[in-house]
């Protein structure tokens, strides 16, 4: 009787580990393959996230100035927001680069700008000292770079959105000391593929958040990309479509798709860019932010 006990309890656990492999081997295939239910959480996913207040502290965006220099922000220099999810934050590889003569605004102060960007989240590189290496612009730019890892539009384009109002609290503080935005590099989407979102209506609530008191806000320049890929991620058409509606019907809104065209080989862990998908992207960005700006 003892060991008839211990041979259904053996069982069921065995049954128990079998049933929780199956699930497993579901979810990687239902993502690899993007079938159901995959589709379905993603739609979950994005509701929740619209939901639920996140909270994206100050403290957690980099801030640690013991290899920056502090530097007066140039007279009247004009501005370039970088920001969007964790392609526009300190997320990439890149190489080094130095004596730039642009600089990085980040609580009030001027600094030489430089990898990790001040007062975007994350701690490795970013984008944007490899995009000012590029510019061939007459003016010294001030970098503001906001972006946050992971986040969806819903986040950012809800009401009282914490990251659009530091954003917009930012850019005020710059355009009171005479340094109007040009310029906005907008790197997001992957959070919300395959969500069905409404990406449009979110994108205008961010937009006119972020613009909220600028003197300006009808002469900024958008660049908005492509969404990009991570893992076995596929490419959402209904949310670049969305995209290039944007930059058809507005003519200071311009699309690009170098983010997600580059394949694996130019990311160093299959979602985020390696110093290769850097140059790439600068590339493009600043061949854009030259045309639009002279």
């Amino acid at each position: 009787m003892f060991t008839k006990k211990i041979s259904i309890k053996k069982y069921t656990v065995f049954i128990f580990v079998m049933i929780l492999f199956m699930f497993y081997v579901w979810g990687y295939f239902s993502h690899r393959n993007q079938i159901f239910p995959y589709q379905q959480l993603r739609k979950i996913n994005v509701l929740f996230l619209n939901i639920l207040k996140q909270d994206f502290p100050e403290n957690d965006r980099y801030h640690d100035l013991s290899s920056k220099t502090k530097i007066k922000c140039s007279k009247l220099a004009p501005v370039i927001l970088v920001t969007g999810q964790s392609n526009s934050a300190n997320h990439a590889l890149s190489e080094k680069y130095e004596n730039l003569s642009h600089l990085n605004y980040f609580n009030g102060k001027c600094y030489k700008l430089s990898n990790p960007v001040l007062g975007a989240e994350g701690n490795k590189q970013s984008v944007v000292p490899a995009i000012a290496s590029k510019l061939q612009l007459s003016s010294k730019y001030i970098f503001l770079t906001t972006g946050w890892g992971g986040t969806s539009i819903t986040s950012w384009g809800n009401d009282n959105s914490e990251l659009s109002e530091y954003t917009n609290k930012n850019l005020k503080e710059l355009n009171d000391l005479g340094h109007q935005l040009r310029a906005v590099i907008w790197i997001q989407g992957t959070a919300d593929i395959h969500s069905g979102i409404n990406y449009i209506f979110y994108f205008n609530k961010m937009k006119s958040q972020i613009l909220k008191g600028l003197e300006n806000k009808d002469d900024v320049k958008f660049i908005i990309t492509k969404h990009s890929i991570c893992d076995f991620d596929r490419i959402d058409n209904e949310i670049n479509v969305q995209k290039k509606y944007l930059a058809k019907k507005e003519k200071n809104i311009f699309f690009t798709e170098v983010i997600g065209n580059l394949d694996s080989n130019y990311r160093y862990d299959g979602c985020h860019f390696n110093k290769f998908g850097t140059e790439e992207i600068a590339k493009e960005i600043s061949s854009i932010l030259n045309n639009i700006l002279r």
